[in-house]
C-alpha cells in the first residue's frame, strides 16, 4: 500500500507532503478513539471499558479508562488488522 501511495506521489496525483501510510492510520486511529469515547451513542461506546477514578494527577492522561485484559487483546487484533499483518479475506 505504502508503494501505491508512493506511486501517487511520482505520478502527481498526490502532494509530495503527504503522510506516509502509518502516519494516516495513526491519525485514523486516533480519531476513531477519540470520537468513541466522546460520543456516547457510538455503535462501540459500549465496549469501552469502566471509567476510573483518578486519585493522583502526575501527568496529563489520553482518557480516563481503566483498560481490562479483554479489550487490549481486541485493540491489538484490531492493529494486526490494520497494518496488515492478518490478511483479510474477501468473498469473490
Amino acid at each position: 500500500m505504502q508503494a501505491l501511495l508512493q506511486r501517487g506521489i511520482r505520478s502527481g496525483l498526490c502532494s509530495p507532503e503527504t503522510p506516509n501510510l502509518t502516519e494516516l492510520a495513526e491519525s485514523v486511529d486516533d480519531t476513531l478513539f477519540q470520537r468513541i469515547m466522546h460520543y456516547q451513542y457510538h455503535v462501540l461506546y459500549h465496549l469501552l471499558p469502566e471509567r476510573r477514578e483518578l486519585v493522583y494527577n502526575i501527568r496529563p492522561r489520553h482518557h480516563d479508562r481503566q483498560l481490562r485484559n479483554q479489550f487490549v487483546m481486541l485493540y491489538s487484533f484490531w492493529l494486526m488488522i490494520a497494518n496488515g499483518i492478518l490478511p483479510v479475506f474477501t468473498a469473490c
